[in-house]
């Protein structure tokens, strides 16, 4: 009912829908008015695919490269945006048989997706061969990864290699996914495609790439510089534009705090954090920053300072000193990573490690300290120094540490000690802090960082930031693919054991226990082992170590008393609940066969042996958790009993009174070797353990550097012998013509500008063919005279005149016509 002056609006839709006959089409018309209505309930605010990538097309010897990864906003656009509950998926590669060809009369070349439970994805739609409305699949997701680029070699539409000189239209789409799409008459939504027009081809006359395109995918040499055991990758994927610079990847870690509105952001926004280690030899470089959180403890705040160390001399910082404004009250101080604190009173002040340059320093970068003061107005103004430990100063007067110093530009007899100073501003306090590990790419020649904070190691986006969240993926910069492989994390047990020497590889192998364990990781300790002392720095842990069975069995049975060799230790009895008894009653010490080496690092020079202690699992033959250890006489280790052997990451000396604790702070790693004689050493048997170490900021950095194209005349004169054409002999057609009516040959490898004079063996001249710079390094001729009419069989030459290059080239062509019949005379 309406009274006189209302107004009601209508809103009318036309749907149809032709199926095989009258009744599927009434099926199919219902189906397309499931989305009219869904638009209209949608009120008409309907949701969109994902944004279409931005690709660029590279045209390489018999293949070609799609390339969509070197635009981040772009990629961000594409992949972080959700569209009404629509998550990007993937993407895919069509190849099509021409521009004007849509998606479905081509082929589906490649699908890059996220590692998800999601793959194939289903949607309704109209079945060609029924006529009805079915449930189709509409994305093949495999869960292979995101990869934003693709290369190939192969023509998919005609199923053959691909060939110099041909056009091939490729298209890129991206797609995303509804998770909950009831009420909705789709899941899936595809971006439309950006096509390309590829022709492969022999690079263009006048260049000459360092990186040929048969070996596309070329890797990049890559030199680490580092304890970090990580592997970084630097592949070719588009050879014509390499630049020739200098390339650095280095780490950093940064602290982020939750402000009262739930953002996280960075400590210090307005601070320049150095990314790579540079300057003067010392510590100078390095800077402090930090974030400030509301307590538990009502009335008191929290402040962070993350110590972010930049030292080219292998230097570490010895301690921190923060002093405060006269009004803060300062009630406590702590350090994660144990690094002792004093408040001092007077001054206001709190000193974290000390400052006695004794090359010992207890902070190598990224380590975070905490302090409580009563709560406060921002901003707050914090001074610092950071001390230098003087390391190298001591370092390099060691003789045969002076050819190494003087390679770096550090010594010899370098003496300069620098300290750190700065303010560490509190800009605004928080609910909560977290930090991160990043990696950054630095141009070393243009000093230009092209990437900065990212956090994708092995594929795998480790962090969830509300900055850095792109999909994970190897990253494309500069024309090549990098991809890292490493860890932030400290080993907690090892990746890798072999023989260096195997004196008799007919006795079996040496098993090692796979659960070794880091000794004082409170996560990661074996059932039967218990709590052992906590590891005072990262450093400790890095170590490789290898095992030297020196000593001599007398009854080779590899469970003697070891009277010769090896090293000496002390063994520790086992309690009643299977833990090392470190009441200190019950030990003795006794040879062990082997020598055990601290062998991280390259430089072998630096390798040295290191002093273990044992814990006798069985007691020597006694009850299981017996009191009787055995005396210097008897007690023996024992391979088949499973001992436990503790290692002490410190020099050894060869004393057998030194009692080896297992609550000795340089205690790292425990270990044993399979029981039940599944392991058996000989003499002269030589061991190796690898533990991966973790990535450090300010002490891991890799470089590599690149080749730019040669680009010349001189480059274009020597590759004249490259000029060709093809098809020759032509017999009549060739399957790269689109008709019989569009007949062509191609001349290749030409120079940007070139006139080609053709002839017959008369001498006569039946075209003239200007070549300029717009036509790339082809040109094709119709077949056809200077009058527009069909020239006829022969033998034809070709003469080819290049004004840039002062040079000439001459070619033999043969044709065979097809027999011509006029529709019209």
């Amino acid at each position: 009912e309406m009274a006189l002056g209302d107004t009601q609006d209508i809103v009318i839709a036309f749907v149809a829908g032709i199926g095989l006959d009258n009744i599927s089409s009434i099926t199919v018309m219902r189906f397309h008015d499931s989305f009219a209505q869904f638009a209209f309930d949608q009120k008409f605010d309907l949701p969109s695919p994902p944004s279409a990538p931005s690709v660029t097309g590279v045209e390489l010897e018999r293949r070609i490269v799609l390339n969509w990864g070197d635009d981040l906003a772009a990629i961000a656009a594409t992949e972080e945006t959700v569209i009404s509950g629509f998550v990007f998926e993937g993407y895919n590669v069509y190849q099509l048989p021409t521009t004007a060809s849509s998606l479905a009369d081509g082929k589906r070349v490649a699908t890059f997706d996220v590692k998800n439970l999601i793959q194939t994805i289903f949607d309704p739609g109209v079945d060609p061969i029924s006529g009805f409305v079915i449930s189709q699949a509409k994305q093949f997701g495999t869960n292979s990864g995101i990869q934003r680029f693709f290369s190939t070699n192969q023509d998919a539409i005609r199923n053959r290699p691909m060939s110099n000189g041909v056009t091939y239209v490729f298209a890129v789409t991206a797609y995303s996914f509804l998770a909950d799409n009831v009420g909705k008459p789709f899941k899936t939504l595809e971006s439309s495609p950006v096509l390309f027009s590829l022709t492969p081809q022999e690079p263009v006359p006048g260049t000459a790439y360092d990186v040929t395109n048969d070996e596309f995918g070329e890797e990049i040499e890559v030199t680490h510089v580092g304890t970090g055991d990580a592997f970084l990758t630097v592949n070719v994927v588009d050879p014509t534009k390499i630049t020739g610079d200098d390339y650095q990847v280095s780490f950093d870690k940064q602290l982020f705090f939750l402000d009262a509105s739930g953002v996280w952001k960075f400590a210090n926004p307005d601070s320049s954090i150095p990314k790579t280690a540079g300057g003067i030899a010392d510590v100078s470089g390095s800077t402090i920053s930090t974030a400030a959180i509301f307590s538990e403890t009502v009335g008191t705040v929290d402040i962070a300072f993350m110590v972010d160390i930049v030292s080219p001399d292998f230097n570490f910082a010895d301690g921190v000193r923060l002093t405060f404004p006269p009004e803060i009250v300062i009630n406590s101080a702590s350090s994660a990573d144990g690094i002792v604190s004093i408040i001092d009173v007077d001054s206001n002040a709190v000193m974290f490690g000390d400052n006695d340059t004794t090359g010992e320093g207890a902070f190598s970068g990224g380590q975070v300290v905490i302090v409580n003061v009563n709560i406060f107005t921002p901003p707050l103004d914090v001074d610092y120094i950071i001390y230098d430990d003087g390391f190298a100063a001591l370092f390099c007067v060691v003789p045969e540490n002076v050819d190494l110093c003087t390679s770096l530009e550090i010594g010899p007899g370098f003496t300069e000690i620098v300290n750190a100073t700065g303010t560490a501003t509190v800009s605004e306090v928080g609910l909560g802090f977290k930090t991160e590990e990043h990696w950054n790419l630095l141009d070393v020649t243009t000093g230009e960082i092209l990437l900065e904070d990212q956090t994708v190691l092995r594929g795998v986006d480790i962090f969830t930031s509300e900055f850095f969240g792109l999909t994970a993926a190897p990253v494309i910069e500069e024309s090549f693919q990098i991809n890292l492989d490493g860890s932030y994390s400290a080993p907690i047990t090892f990746f890798d054991t072999d023989f260096t020497v195997d004196a008799d590889p007919s006795d079996g192998d040496l098993d090692l226990w796979g659960d070794a364990q880091l000794f004082g990781n409170p996560t990661g300790f074996h059932r039967e082992f218990g709590s052992g002392t906590p590891v005072p720095t990262i450093d400790q842990a890095q170590i490789d170590l290898e095992f030297r069975f020196t000593a001599v069995d007398p009854n080779s049975d590899n469970d003697s008393p070891v009277t010769e060799g090896g090293q000496f230790s002390t063994q520790w009895e086992r309690n009643s609940v299977g833990e090392p008894d470190l009441s200190g009653f019950n030990r003795v010490q006794l040879r062990i066969p082997f020598e055990l080496w601290n062998v991280d690092g390259t430089d072998s020079s630096l390798h040295h042996q290191i002093e273990v202690a044992v814990v006798n699992r069985n007691a020597d033959g006694a009850s299981p958790y017996g009191n009787d250890v055995g005396t210097e006489a008897t007690a023996r280790w024992r391979m088949s009993g499973r001992d436990y052997m503790i290692i002490l990451n410190k020099p050894y000396t060869d004393d057998p009174t030194i009692e080896r604790s297992l609550t000795d702070p340089s205690a790292t790693w425990f270990l044993f070797f399979d029981e039940g004689g599944a392991s058996v050493w000989s003499t002269g048997d030589e061991y190796i353990v690898r533990y991966a170490n973790p990535l450090q900021t300010g002490g891991d950095v890799f470089t590599f550097s690149t080749k730019a194209p040669k680009v010349g005349a001189a480059v274009a004169e020597a590759e004249i012998d490259k000029i060709n054409v093809y098809p020759n002999p032509y017999y009549g057609f060739h399957e790269l013509e689109p008709s019989r009516y569009d007949k062509f040959i191609s001349f290749n490898h030409l120079p940007p500008k070139a006139t080609l004079r053709i002839f017959n063996l008369g001498g006569q001249m039946v075209r003239i063919i200007e070549k300029t710079e717009a036509t790339g390094q082809f040109v094709r001729w119709d077949l056809l005279n200077q009058n527009g009419f069909p020239v006829a069989s022969g033998i034809y030459i070709v003469h080819i005149d290049m004004p840039d290059l002062g040079a000439t080239k001459i070619l033999k062509l043969a044709l065979v016509q097809e027999e011509q019949i006029l529709r019209n005379y």
